[in-house]
């Protein structure tokens, strides 16, 4: 206890890791087997994140040319960058682990250290680490975020509270070395998640909107110059990340359109759907709505402590997260707004926002650091050390158990097909997987990308958030592999190697196929394994 006493930090930090393994059970018990396989998100964001663990050792000026939709470029950025998972996951890269094992740890990670970031900076606001603990419960254990375990990028939310304790300490101080830091932070949180990016540079924004600094005699000079340093700093931070999806905007058209957000929007029932066990038995009649985003009972209780006691309006702090949340629940409904169009043209950054419902993840951070100062309000008033702690602990276990949706099922991974190691002990080729998928099936070339990991040449099948249009042409032409149309497609997109799916091939084309295949002249046989073959073409 004494330990715990004097550095809490670090308590907090094996408090979160611990739950983070009560919550996501029982995935730590075998983190290399556990998968959604089934899940086209989970493998495309397994890719990326070995593909950022692989490339950015090696080659980091070719990070954004993934091994996908060859031959396109900049294929990473058809969907998030990962980034910051990637780095996590260059550990277990390079000791030869899976991008399974890669994912699933950087998913752990993000969850431990999304907690523990949220936790840190509430205790220091409010001078208590139970209110931080309940904060940074709330923050990575809520309906939105453990009803999204397959979207690694929804996990890594952990430079959002440092840059709004960054914006915080800019007002306060106006210093130059704040002011990078808030620029640092909101720059590596976009690393990890373009919408996070967005939500982060939305919240820093209307967080310094709602500060009463601006009104002070002769400070409003002394804060514009802090910010500048910090806006000119972020550009120089963010320009070789955006870089990549400027030159697919301008290209292949690479943005959202507003008709196309209007699919993925909020309604008031996204806040009344979760997947928390113990609240499903009323909220699954909500199961359409298109995000979980119920803060929770006993939360949205905390949230309205801090708001009737006057916290939420005399600290700027809870003031900043206050406008937050009220922003991000009206921008989660914008979409079907009057007016939206207009402003939707004018406000560049949203139009890297398809799914506007996931604003309400924003919503329920705010939420989490609300309902951190209620708890501080509330340990206040009661007397004693060890009361206080009592209290605190029942509330992260009431707000946990409210979230709770574990022992979750997960898919039984059993590795690769030995074929696509024999593929890696090849200095170059271009593989094409069979059969190959387009339009409406194209989540179905999701375990694809699962199998380009292992060794890492570029493979004309792919799966993203954005399909260049390009590729339905190669795929059409390439469809009827081995006739006389695909094997020249294949020789001019230079194909050396074909990977053959026995069983789907058989279902798709039908058996005939594969007996075309395996008696075609162009092609040898150079490895089988399970359902899969491997051949060379032979130009």
């Amino acid at each position: 206890m004494r330990w715990i006493h004097e550095r809490p930090a670090s308590a907090a930090l094996l408090f979160f890791c611990a739950w983070t393994v009560v919550h996501t059970w029982p995935l730590a018990a075998a983190p290399g087997r556990h998968a959604r396989v089934d899940n086209g998100d989970m493998l495309l964001n397994a890719w990326a994140t070995s593909w950022v663990a692989h490339q950015l050792p090696r080659n980091p000026l070719a990070l954004f040319d993934g091994n996908i939709f060859y031959p396109e470029r900049r294929t990473l950025a058809y969907s998030e960058p990962l980034i910051v998972q990637g780095v996590i996951a260059i550990p277990v890269e390079a000791l030869g682990g899976s991008a399974v094992l890669a994912h699933n740890l950087a998913l752990l990670a993000g969850m431990a250290l999304t907690g523990w970031a949220f936790c840190v900076v509430v205790a220091r606001w409010t001078g208590s680490w139970g209110a931080g603990l309940v904060s940074g419960a709330l923050a990575a254990f809520n309906a939105h975020t453990l009803t999204r375990l397959a979207h690694l990028q929804a996990q890594h939310l952990e430079f959002l509270p440092l840059a709004m304790l960054a914006l915080d300490q800019l007002f306060r101080r106006r210093r130059a070395r704040d002011a990078v830091c808030l620029a640092g932070a909101v720059a590596i949180q976009g690393s990890a998640s373009i919408y996070f990016l967005v939500f982060t540079g939305f919240s820093v924004a209307l967080g310094a909107l709602v500060r009463g600094e601006w009104w002070q005699r002769g400070e409003r000079w002394r804060l514009t110059r802090a910010c500048l340093v910090s806006v000119v700093v972020l550009v120089a931070l963010l320009a070789p990340l955006l870089w990549p999806y400027l030159q697919l905007n301008r290209e292949l058209g690479l943005a959202r359109s507003a008709d196309e957000t209007r699919l993925y929007v909020s309604t008031w029932e996204d806040y009344l759907k979760t997947g928390g066990t113990l609240h499903f038995w009323w909220s699954k009649r909500f199961i359409e709505a298109k995000a979980a985003n119920f803060p929770g009972v006993l939360a949205s209780g905390l949230v309205l402590v801090t708001l009737l006691t006057g916290v939420a309006w005399r600290d700027p702090r809870a003031r900043m997260w206050l406008a937050v949340g009220v922003g991000a629940v009206v921008l989660s409904m914008a979409p079907n707004a009057p007016g939206f169009d207009q402003v939707f043209a004018i406000a560049v950054p949203l139009q890297a926002i398809r799914a506007f419902a996931r604003f309400g993840q924003l919503a329920l951070a705010a939420v989490a650091v609300l309902g951190g100062f209620g708890v501080a309000e509330i340990l206040r008033r009661v007397p004693g050390r060890r009361a206080q702690w009592a209290v605190a602990g029942a509330v992260v276990l009431i707000v946990s158990a409210e979230a709770l949706r574990a022992p979750l099922w997960y898919d039984r991974y059993n590795g690769l097909s030995r074929v696509y190691e024999h593929l890696g002990r090849e200095r170059s080729a271009v593989l094409l997987e069979l059969p190959i998928f387009e339009g409406r099936g194209i989540a179905r070339n999701a375990p694809y990308l699962l199998n380009a990991t292992a060794h890492w040449h570029p493979v004309v099948n792919g799966y993203s958030g954005f399909i260049p249009p390009r590729y339905g042409q190669r795929a059409s032409a390439l469809a009827d592999f081995p006739a006389d149309g695909a094997l020249s497609a294949a020789s001019a997109l230079g194909i050396t190697h074909v990977a053959v799916h026995l069983s789907d091939v058989r279902t798709v084309a039908g058996p005939e196929r594969v007996v075309a295949i395996e008696r075609h002249p162009t092609l040898r046989l150079v490895a089988e394994d399970r359902d899969v073959r491997l051949y060379e073409l032979r130009h």
